[in-house]
């Protein structure tokens, strides 16, 4: 029994050990660039991996949707010299099946003596980690930001079926005692158990992307355009070539990092918020070559998801004379999908019978399929030849009246939409901690919502007087406000925020209304203006008096904790508001609500200094004053 039990932990280790070898060998799936950045938005762009060498001869040769739908055979002219479906099929196959690294990225060398500072290793480490993790940003700002759309967890391997015969073999002949190996067992049994709980906590599920999901997905063209969205390019000349080429730029074209970049063909500086960086540039295999012949027999347009700011600079360098690249559109004339950038080729203005769109991205021709030509994404490899291999078949439609029908025949992207399953199962969240996050992060999101819904229903008289008078808008909103605080507090500390206004950003959220009256103001508009007409003076008389003693006295003891004051100062201007017959211009209350905003700015845990305080003293001794002054008359 002993002797089981330590074969099956020994085992139990042995493939823990393997499938954390295999996590962190096989490639994260899906880790794409921030789609607010301002260069491309791709789903294949900015993947931060490289995929690892293999044979051009080798073929998939399992069943899959592009067997259903490809006319050319495995293996055959046609599909070597034309780009076929099946290439695209076999590059998110090999995505699973090969061991592809992550990119290399390389930090900039610091110049820094680590021998001055006995502290120096660790401040250069983290000074490298600091550089390493700017250059990431503006590599994903800069030049392709990808598609946002949630990732697909897959399954781990299972164990090998022969493990458990080696382990047997292993411990055949050995002589240790019945004690020493159940000691041993023991101890493997808790060093597993170990292993377990730590990779349950810190790994996350690796994630993929299809494309064609994506596609089968977007929601109707009319829906997301209003009426006809402007044309960006002029009317066509008469002597214009017949066919409308539109070219990709990043990863189609050339391949952009603000990384070292072995031999790059060309650099230039851009300045990205602030900041300038040097921007290395890889043409791809025959991209002069390519644009060279497709000038003469097509009206060439560039149109990529990046920022003008960097794509203009990169094609002034690419064409200086504008020989080649007759227009140029950039993000602006994208069309945003819930933040994504997607290549409406309506703004072009030219029929579309007659144009075409090469793209490393299915999704990018995601509202024209059958106006695509997808081509493999290129990073680094000398011996590509896609543009080459791409050549022939664009040269065959330079006289055609609708391109549309050959290309849906050639690449059948339709076909591969149609026969994506509706439903991906999706993993919303890595783990416990992931969870209650995002739950945190929909509540804040929703106490903003209801409230900027409840300041616009209260300002256009939609709450009835009688739904005031019974305080029904003042205690929705009173318990809004709590709710704010503690929300906003918890996903502060947690550190699952920075500041309510980059949460703000980050979600787009546009309510000004909830801003003023949550961040800004902190209590009910009624509470503010004093609107209720409830008599209950000396009650609140008596309140308001209470409340300047007690503050001030607070005061008087060097108590100068936020989280301490701002609820007295607070519940002092409710009590102070709800006096009847107080004069609109009361100078007490204009300081008060000073106090309350310059509060709603600090964190709880912070302090008033000792200038803050004195002042804070003196303004409250001359409302109560001014207050006092008031009862008299």
């Amino acid at each position: 029994m002993a002797t089981e039990a330590h074969d099956a932990n020994r085992k139990r280790k042995r493939q823990r050990r393997k499938n954390r070898k295999s996590k962190q060998q096989s490639p994260q799936q899906g880790h794409y660039a921030d789609p607010l950045s301002p260069i491309a938005s791709t789903p294949m762009k900015r993947q931060h991996t490289q995929a690892a060498e293999t044979s051009k001869s080798t073929k998939a040769t399992h069943a899959s949707p592009f067997d259903m739908c490809d006319g050319n055979a495995p293996g055959s002219k046609e599909e070597e010299q034309f780009f076929s479906p099946r290439k695209l099929l076999e590059e998110y196959d090999q995505n699973d099946k090969d061991e592809k690294k992550p990119r290399a990225k390389k930090a900039r060398t610091l110049n820094y003596d680590s021998a001055s500072s006995p502290n120096g290793k660790q401040d250069e480490k983290e000074e490298e980690s600091a550089d390493t993790s700017a250059n990431e940003e503006a590599n994903d700002e800069l030049f392709s930001p990808a598609l946002k759309l949630p990732r697909v967890s897959r399954s781990t391997s299972t164990s090998p079926p022969n493990a458990r015969t080696r382990l047997e073999s292993k411990f055949a002949h050995t002589t240790q005692p019945e004690e020493k190996i159940e000691e041993e067992a023991a101890e493997e049994e808790e060093s597993v158990e170990t292993e377990e709980q730590d990779d349950e906590d810190t790994t996350a599920p690796e994630q993929e992307f299809n494309p064609f999901y994506f596609m089968k997905t977007l929601p109707k063209y009319e829906d997301i355009v209003e009426g006809k969205r402007p044309i960006s390019l002029p009317e066509k000349s008469r002597n214009a070539p017949k066919i409308c080429l539109v070219l990709d730029l990043d990863e189609t074209l050339v391949h952009c990092s603000v990384d070292e970049v072995k031999n790059p063909h060309m650099q230039f500086p851009v300045t990205f918020n602030g900041v300038e960086y040097i921007v290395n540039v890889k043409k791809r295999p025959h991209m002069e070559y390519f644009l060279k012949r497709v000038s003469k027999l097509f009206e060439i347009v560039v149109f990529t998801a990046s920022h003008k700011v960097y794509a203009e600079k990169l094609m002034n360098m690419l064409d200086p004379h504008r020989n080649l690249i007759k227009y140029r559109l950039y993000r602006d004339d994208c069309l945003d999908v819930f933040g994504n950038y997607l290549k409406d080729l309506n703004v072009l203005g030219r029929d579309l019978s007659k144009v075409l769109l090469v793209d490393n991205s299915p999704h990018a021709f995601g509202y024209q399929v059958n106006n695509g030509i997808p081509i493999e994404t290129w990073y680094d490899d000398e011996a590509d030849a896609e543009l080459l291999n791409l050549l022939p078949f664009l040269e065959s439609l330079v006289d055609v009246d609708d391109v549309r029908p050959i290309v849906e025949k050639q690449f059948q992207i339709q076909k591969l939409i149609d026969a994506t399953p509706d439903e991906i199962e999706i993993k919303l969240w890595a783990d416990t901690k992931d969870r209650r996050k995002y739950e945190d992060l929909a509540d804040l999101f929703a106490i903003f919502k209801t409230t900027e819904h409840l300041e616009a229903a209260y300002v256009r008289d939609a709450i009835t007087p009688e739904e005031v008078e019974s305080f029904k808008y003042t205690e929705a909103c009173t318990k809004l406000i709590s709710q704010y605080k503690t929300a906003e507090t918890a996903l502060r500390l947690g550190g699952f925020i920075d500041s309510v206004e980059s949460f703000i950003a980050e979600y787009r959220l546009d309510c000004p209304r909830a801003l003023e009256r949550l961040v800004r103001i902190g209590v009910p508009a009624t509470v503010m203006h004093n609107t209720t007409n409830r008599k209950t003076d000396s009650v609140n008389v008596a309140q308001t008096v209470q409340n300047f003693i007690t503050l001030m006295d607070v005061l008087k003891l060097n108590i100068r904790a936020v989280d301490e004051i701002q609820p007295l100062l607070s519940e002092m201007m409710s009590s102070l508001t709800m006096v009847s017959g107080l004069p609109p211009d009361f100078a007490g209350r204009d300081k008060i609500e000073g106090w309350l905003r310059t509060m709603n700015s600090m964190r709880a845990s912070e302090e008033l200094d000792e200038e803050q305080a004195r002042q804070l003293s003196f303004d409250l001794e001359r409302a109560y004053s001014s207050f006092m002054a008031f009862l008299n008359k």
